[in-house]
């Protein structure tokens, strides 16, 4: 799960770490929304966290889109299996809300 997109919360944000990107569109009085584009082949490039600001359209941040990196699958029985956290849990502990 690369991308991650969240709503409605009180703080906008986009948080990244090698594999995953959590966007969160935050409150939508102040007018800010996420946009998320695609390249000519129709695959996903990146998320935007916009707002509206003076009658016209601010991008505030934007990360693009995480693409896997091949790997060896971990068995259960090896450490690395057991040493891998999740990559969305460690974005989400390195926010600070």
């Amino acid at each position: 799960m690369p991308l991650v997109l969240m709503g409605h919360s009180h703080n906008g944000v986009i948080a990244r770490n090698d594999e995953v990107v959590y966007a969160n569109s935050g409150c939508f009085l102040d007018g800010s929304h996420l946009v998320v584009r695609r390249d000519p082949s129709g695959r996903l490039e990146k998320v935007e966290l916009r707002a509206w600001r003076n009658d016209a359209v601010v991008v505030l941040d934007a990360a693009p889109y995480p693409r896997p990196h091949p790997r060896a699958p971990a068995t259960r029985s090896s450490p690395t299996a057991r040493s891998r956290t999740c990559p969305l849990r460690q974005v989400l502990e390195s926010m600070s809300f």
